[in-house]
C-alpha cells in the first residue's frame, strides 16, 4: 500500500485490496482498521469508494459486536461521504433504537443474500466428469 506503484492501479483494484485488508486480515482490530482508515491511500480513493468500505468496516464492527461506537461511527463517516448510502442511513437509524435491531437488520440483509445468491444459481449446470479417455496416459 505504501508503494510508489499503488497509486497507479485502477480505482477497482485498491478498492478490492482495502476491503480485504479492513474486512479480511484486519476485522475485529478497530484499532488497525482507522490506521489504514486516516491513511494517503485510502483518502486518494473517490468518496463513493471510501464510503462503500466504511460502511463495509462498520457493518463488519456490528456483526462482530465487538466494537459497536467504532462501528457506529464509521457508518456516520460513510453517510457523510455518500448522503445518498441508504444502507449506512437505516443502520444508523436502527442503531438509535436499539444494537439489537441494527444486529437483526443486519442478519436480516445477510439472509436475503444468500436466498438471492441461491435463486441466481438455480437451474445452472453442474460440470460433467471428464470422461477417462481424456486423462494423459502414464
Amino acid at each position: 500500500m505504501r508503494a510508489d506503484w499503488f497509486e497507479t492501479l485502477s480505482t477497482e483494484t485498491r478498492a478490492q485490496f482495502f476491503y480485504q485488508l479492513l474486512i479480511g486480515l484486519l476485522s475485529g482490530d478497530s484499532s488497525r482498521q482507522q490506521e489504514i482508515l486516516d491513511s494517503t491511500q485510502f483518502r486518494d480513493l473517490p468518496a463513493s469508494s471510501q464510503a462503500d468500505l466504511l460502511r463495509h468496516v462498520g457493518t463488519d464492527s456490528l456483526s462482530n459486536g465487538q466494537d459497536i461506537e467504532f462501528g457506529s461511527a464509521c457508518l456516520a463517516e460513510a453517510l457523510r461521504r455518500n448522503p445518498s448510502d441508504m444502507k449506512a442511513r437505516a443502520l444508523l437509524a436502527a442503531l438509535s433504537l436499539d444494537t439489537s435491531v441494527a444486529t437483526a437488520l443486519l442478519n436480516g440483509w445477510h439472509a436475503a443474500h444468500v436466498v438471492q445468491k441461491r435463486i441466481r444459481t438455480l437451474g445452472s449446470r453442474t460440470p460433467k466428469p471428464v470422461p477417462d479417455g481424456l486423462f494423459p496416459i502414464e
